[in-house]
């Protein structure tokens, strides 16, 4: 017993060693830039949140309900009379926008203005990587005990790509955070299937939609839970729970999404041309300057590649690939957490190598569910 005692206290200092490890790495040159926003992506999202987003007055709030003039729509009527371009969702707007009201209003400054509400946005970037970082480390130690999560931490606090992109104001890191908080719900759900378990998965997926709506392939995940935890019902027993557990989750969805991007709905016709925009781009149907410089590169080897060189590294890039192709030649014999990771990195990275903009970004949300598999592998 008291044995067991110091190995969960070894165990809890481990944790809090990484996560501080992982914490120091992403806040370490938060100000990299000296508040140029030499990052394209951050520098239009700040201009937008700037530009775009403002608390409502108390004595108009029925403006809110006018898509064009709106203060908290990112894609109201320019000077043209036309709904403004944005290529992401609006919950990190309104999240950021918040969190610089709340800072500016304790310190007695205000945090809302373009060269201060970017620092608010990286340091909630920072965090919520960090915190990514956590969410692995439970899933790790629920699926596969204490050394694993351990490790899984440790790997991931150091990973370059995540360290990168935590310095930028950007939704890569947010998108990541909801998938892998979704993958930990999904787990949760195997092991006790409860309605509070789809109900919030449906929840945490509408704020990854809202986030990026390209993110929609995590519906994948979630199917597959269901099927996987209702199957062994035989296949007309499992039709009543895996129906209304599916119908929670979606109805979650749903409110979820509309809550944090609700001009998505109250102004569909922007956000579906903006959404249409961005998949002509990414799959070289519309020509802009920034996709031309991948054109020519072979697919998969140019995403596998740049991962291996330089996301993961040599090591943990080899040994991740080596782990996925591993676990898909013995797909049947895949226990649950193995087939749930794999419902979300295959799906996900199909994705993103079928697209003409092959940044490495992209490949960022699936970097965590890797890491697990590979740490399973090892």
């Amino acid at each position: 017993m008291r044995s067991d005692r110091s190995r969960r206290l070894a165990f809890y200092v481990g944790v809090i060693c990484i996560l501080a490890l992982a914490l120091f790495l992403r806040l370490y040159g938060h100000n990299w830039d000296d508040g140029w926003y030499l990052q394209p992506d951050e520098r239009n999202i700040v201009m937008v949140l700037t530009d775009r987003i403002h608390a409502p007055s108390l004595t108009n709030l029925g403006s809110l309900l006018h898509p064009a003039h709106s203060p908290l729509n990112p894609r109201s009527d320019g000077t043209g009379g036309k709904p403004q371009a944005f290529a992401y969702g609006s919950l990190p707007l309104y999240v950021t926008d918040f969190v610089a009201w709340v800072v500016g209003t304790l310190r007695q400054s205000n945090f809302n203005t373009y060269d201060r509400v970017g620092e608010i946005g990286r340091y909630l970037t920072e965090i919520l990587d960090a915190a990514t970082v956590a969410l692995a480390m439970v899933f790790a130690r629920r699926s596969f005990g204490r050394i694993a999560s351990l490790l899984t931490g440790l790997l991931l606090a150091c990973t370059v790509t995540m360290v990168q992109l935590a310095h930028f104001f950007t939704v890569d890191a947010w998108v990541t955070f909801f998938s892998t908080a979704l993958l930990l719900i999904c787990l949760r759900f195997y092991e006790q299937p409860r309605y509070r378990w789809s109900l919030l998965a449906g929840v945490v997926f509408g704020m990854a939609l809202a986030t990026k709506i390209s993110i929609v392939e995590l519906v994948f995940p979630i199917v597959v839970t269901l099927v996987l935890t209702f199957k062994a019902r035989g296949l007309v027993e499992m039709l009543d729970p895996l129906v209304k557990h599916l119908a929670v989750s979606g109805v979650a969805t749903l409110a979820s999404f509309a809550l944090f991007e609700p001009y998505a709905i109250l102004q569909r016709s922007a956000f579906i041309s903006d959404t249409r925009l961005q998949w002509h781009i990414v799959s070289g149907k519309f020509d802009v300057p920034f996709t031309r410089q991948f054109v020519g590169d072979i697919p998969v080897r140019y995403e596998l590649g740049n991962l291996v060189h330089w996301g993961l590294g040599p090591f943990l890039g080899i040994t991740a690939l080596a782990s996925v192709a591993y676990m898909l030649s013995r797909i049947r014999t895949r226990s649950f957490v193995e087939l749930l990771l794999l419902s979300w990195i295959v799906p996900y990275f199909a994705l993103v190598v079928t697209s003409e903009a092959k940044f490495m970004r992209y490949m960022e949300p699936i970097v965590p569910a890797l890491v697990i598999l590979t740490v399973a592998f090892m």
